[in-house]
């Protein structure tokens, strides 16, 4: 099983990224802004091109959290044969969707 991790550079990057999206959206909701159109545009604008990006880091840190617990209740010995089974199944689709995020 390969599962592709991100270079350190570019997950500090996601982190800066993730952290920029958080402000404008606190920004968004602040009520100085919501007085402000022109500001509302400029927010909602710089919100739109973060998102997408955003999003998908935040799914692939979700299903790299999933699958670091699925290898983890593989490795248990002492869990129950079947949930340890389950997990070993469940192993090779976590890896294709993580892997399939990083391309």
């Amino acid at each position: 099983m390969s599962t592709a991790t991100l270079n350190p550079a570019l997950t500090a990057r996601l982190d800066e990224i993730a952290a920029r999206y958080d402000a404008v959206t606190n920004q968004m909701n602040e009520a100085s802004a919501a007085s402000n159109s022109v500001q509302i545009v400029k927010l909602s604008k710089e919100l739109a091109s973060l998102s997408y990006t955003v999003t998908s880091y935040a799914e692939y840190r979700r299903l790299m959290t999933q699958l670091a617990e699925t290898q983890a209740i593989t490795d248990d010995a002492g869990a129950d044969a079947e949930f340890r089974e389950m997990a070993r199944a469940e192993l090779p689709e976590l890896s294709e969707k993580a892997e399939k995020l990083t391309e």
